[in-house]
């Protein structure tokens, strides 16, 4: 890199800078430092480690191989390192000065002394002469003496042409040790050992890649056909104790992991890897929707899917971010979805050795073993890849599946180190929900408020409140108790209209004397029902009913005999011989309670005995709300079902309910004007309701609106032989 001219001047400015140092550049000369000789080329095999993130190039390792120094032809070979101290001495030898601070001494000139010190140290003497430069090579300093004496400089050795420089160099100082990770044997097993390690990473991530692609198999055969009938009770079982969010969230993760393998071009190995995580998912969630049968847990399924699909669908279109910027973003959200996979089911397997004192039956061991084993596997890869989060990434997994394996396995040691965290995480979540709920209802109550409110505008449901509702049924009690044994009281109303409270009152006017003519126990099997508007069974039609039948047994009952009373079977059909028997006593009153008491088939039974027609009034928005209030809160029935038979149920009762009314011996409203008040308040409360149970879904929204609305235009037209407040006609029962 530099002429050996300037070379010559260099080594001469550093005399000059000598005689001013004093015992400075002295003591420096004592550091002891790495050897002045640059060798001319250095070789450094780089071993590449493929250690598989599913075969991405993880990083490349440089091994510990031995630095060749193989010198260049044109630069001289130095046996041996010139240091600082051996340095100094071979520079005073060739300009003829001992090592002294002392200025005074006589000095060549600048460009002869650099050219004597040249020669000292690199073997080779620069000569100018008439512009030539001429190379004369110098024979070797004597064998250093036992004293470090240097003798005056030979005034013929600077002569044009061929010169040699004698001089007298003090002894070097013994030669350190050799470090031993220098040692070209050291450094060669060294680097043996690095291919082999990354050899055997390459090796261990792919066969770790193969093992987590795997790991759902074992799980898919636990669980079974969920078809197959010889699996439906146990597969139902087994799911149940299985957290669904732990499968979806695999779903979501092995999705967007393969989107980010295929869209960075990753092995073959990783994509299949990936990809098979996404089958494996989606039929572990098929057959756990399949044993479940909840209609909350599939809804959420087809959403992760759904949101799913138009994640990875905005992320390879690149419609907001460009596609490295969105690859980033997918592969960092499946390592969260991947950190939390097995968070709930280790809640849920903690409550379950708490409460029941079990472990779940629907998780495979030998998954979660599989999962620690290539999660093992690729935390080696990653540690010899030098890769940080991919190595957080297998540790994280490896934690998460051996906590499944230990409370599967050891669940009473789980739960006493697993316990405490559980409690403190599960308080976290609870406060976080109500949080959420707090603020979540706050705005939704304000909003369903506001929609009911609109529906209700302009109406005043006070119209029908009872106007003599206490003196009305006080009247009704003194009819009833002057009934003689074996009469019939027809108690008919539209749904909802309250009947079954008016037979506990009944039963209280007549303690010991009621019996209930079960009239649902004569419905027809599900195939004979007639179908309504919607093509769904009406079990409100008079001709879902046996009623020739039923009045057939109540005329035998009302003359003292026994009848065998049917059991219908829902969904199924109905069996006549049950084996169960009714007959009434001498003082016995019988009530048929049924939307259809006072068809005119049961007032032809009875008309023989005394007898009593009594129909309840309600308005339709108030029984409306009253039945979906009973079946969400009491029977648990999905407010959607409800809402959809309703249409059916105003249509038979305009047909065959209401004109009933017309003929009945008492017509009775105990309906109170406090509860047609609060009807805003009350539909509010169950819009709520049914929005917690299935979501805040449009659709069901607008349909619950739509039924409210049709309940409040039913209630405008009043039905023949309507009149406000109660009504007793006045008839009096036979033999009365």
């Amino acid at each position: 890199m530099f002429s050996k001219k300037s070379l010559a001047g260099f080594l001469a400015s550093l005399q000059i800078a000598w005689s001013f140092s004093g015992g400075a550049y002295e003591a420096l000369a004592q550091v002891r430092t790495a050897p002045v000789s640059v060798p001319t080329s250095i070789v450094l095999p780089v071993t590449a480690i493929s250690a598989v993130r599913g075969g991405e190039i993880l990083g490349h390792i440089p091994s510990l191989s031995a630095i060749s120094r193989t010198p260049s032809p044109a630069s001289p070979v130095v046996s041996k390192p010139v240091r600082p101290a051996l340095f100094q001495a071979r520079l005073a030898a060739a300009v003829g000065k001992t090592p002294s601070p002392n200025p005074d001494v006589p000095t060549e000139s600048a460009s002869h002394e650099g050219a004597q010190a040249f020669a000292v140290v690199y073997g080779e003497e620069l000569i100018k002469s008439d512009g030539e430069e001429t190379s004369i090579n110098v024979a070797a300093p004597a064998a250093p003496s036992a004293t470090p004496a240097l003798s005056a400089p030979d005034a013929s050795a600077s002569v044009k042409g061929k010169a040699s420089l004698s001089s007298q160099t003090p002894s070097p100082s013994p030669e350190p040790p050799a470090n031993f990770w220098r040692k070209p044997g050291v450094q060669a097993a060294l680097g043996a050992v690095a291919i082999a390690a990354s050899v055997a990473a390459f090796g261990v991530a792919a066969t770790g890649t193969i093992v987590l692609s795997s790991l759902g198999i074992p799980w898919i055969f636990k669980l079974g056909n969920p078809w197959s009938k010889k699996n439906q009770e146990s597969g139902a079982r087994a799911a149940k104790d299985v957290v669904l969010a732990g499968p979806l969230m695999w779903f979501a993760a092995a999705s967007l992991l393969s989107l980010v393998s295929i869209g960075n071009g990753s092995s073959f190995l990783w994509i299949v890897g990936n990809v098979a995580g996404v089958v494996e998912s989606l039929l572990i969630l098929g057959q756990l929707n399949a044993y479940k049968k909840d209609a909350k847990a599939l809804r959420a399924t087809a959403a992760t899917i759904v949101g799913v699909a138009l994640g990875v669908g905005i992320v390879a279109s690149q419609a907001l971010l460009p596609l490295s910027a969105g690859l980033t973003g997918a592969f960092w959200t499946a390592m969260g979805l991947l950190w939390l996979l097995d968070a709930p089911q280790i809640g849920r397997n903690d409550r379950l050795f708490v409460g029941e004192g079990r472990t779940p039956e629907g998780i495979s061991a030998l998954s979660k073993a599989l999962l620690v084993l290539g999660s093992l596997m690729h935390l080696y890869a990653a540690v010899m890849g030098a890769d940080l989060p991919w190595a957080i990434n297998a540790s994280v997994a490896a934690i998460m599946g051996s906590t499944v394996l230990s409370q599967l396995y050891l669940p009473r040691a789980a739960h006493v180190v697993l316990g405490p965290i559980v409690r403190v995480f599960e308080a976290i979540a609870s406060f976080l929900r109500a949080a959420k709920s707090a603020v979540v209802s706050g705005l939704d109550a304000r909003q369903a408020r506001a929609l009911v409110d609109k529906e209700f505008a302009g109406t005043d449901y006070t119209r029908f409140k009872s106007v003599a509702g206490k003196r009305a049924l006080d009247s009704l009690m003194t009819k009833v108790k002057a009934l003689p044994g074996r009469s019939a009281i027809l108690l008919e109303a539209p749904t909802a209209a309250g009947k079954s409270t008016l037979s506990e009152e009944l039963n209280r006017a007549l303690p010991g004397r009621i019996a209930v003519f079960p009239v649902d126990r004569y419905f027809r099997p599900v195939d004979e029902v007639p179908k309504g508007v919607d093509g769904v069974p009406d079990f409100d039609h008079p001709q879902s009913l046996y009623l020739e039948r039923a009045a057939n047994d109540l005329r035998t009952l009302l003359e003292g005999g026994r009848v065998e009373l049917p059991v219908h079977v829902i969904n199924g059909g109905t069996v006549f011989d049950s084996g169960e028997f009714m007959q009434l006593d001498g003082d016995d009153v019988v009530i048929v309670d049924s939307i259809y008491a006072s068809h005119e088939l049961f007032v032809k039974a009875a008309q023989a005995r005394p007898m009593l027609d009594v129909y309840l009034t309600a308005p339709t928005a108030l029984r409306f709300a009253r039945r979906l209030k009973r079946d969400i809160v009491e029977r648990g029935i999905p407010a959607e079902k409800n809402l959809r038979m309703w249409p059916q149920i105003l249509i038979n009762e305009r047909d065959h309910i209401l004109p009933l009314r017309a003929k009945a011996d008492v017509v009775l409203n105990l309906v109170d004007e406090g509860e047609l008040k609060a009807l805003p308040d009350i539909y509010a409360e169950l819009l709520l309701k049914t929005w917690a149970a299935a979501g805040k879904d449009a659709r069901v929204t607008d349909l619950f609106l739509r039924m409210l609305r049709a309940s409040i235009a039913a209630d405008a037209v009043p039905p023949l032989g309507a009149s406000q407040g109660d009504v007793d006609k006045g008839h009096k029962p036979p033999n009365g």
